[in-house]
């Protein structure tokens, strides 16, 4: 009766520790918009950046440059159609970054210790002998 109900909490603990990486991993990122033209933003060697046209429509560019009168990005994995994605500099009506939120990252931090002592309370509570 004992490794049935051991095997049950392993796998528990298991999935408790992926929702809990997948929970932290999420929170600590987002996009802050720049006050730059696109020219400068993209003259900072970003990793990525967010594009957001006159129309609406958001487009992420990895690695951008400026060629000519556009704003183009490397290939993200292999693309079909070989092109590099690409915006008319006239089209960009905001451009933002990734940035790492300190307030999101503390508090996601503390959370998951919190939840992750919960969880060992309850493997070293139902694992106690009777």
């Amino acid at each position: 009766m004992w490794q049935p109900a051991r095997r049950w909490c392993s796998r528990r603990a298991v999935l408790t520790g992926l929702v809990l990486a997948a929970w932290s991993s999420s929170g600590c990122m987002h996009w802050k918009t720049q006050s730059a033209f696109p020219e400068v933003v993209a003259g900072k060697h970003p990793s990525r950046v967010r594009v957001t046209r006159g129309d609406g429509s958001r487009v992420v560019l990895l690695r951008p440059e400026v060629l000519g009168d556009s704003l183009v990005g490397a290939p993200a994995g292999r693309s079909r159609s070989g092109g590099r994605p690409a915006v008319a500099l006239a089209d960009v009506s905001e451009v933002a970054l990734r940035r790492v939120d300190p307030a999101a990252t503390a508090a996601m931090g503390l959370g998951t210790l919190a939840l992750a002592g919960v969880v060992v309370i309850g493997l070293l509570w139902s694992s106690r002998a009777d």
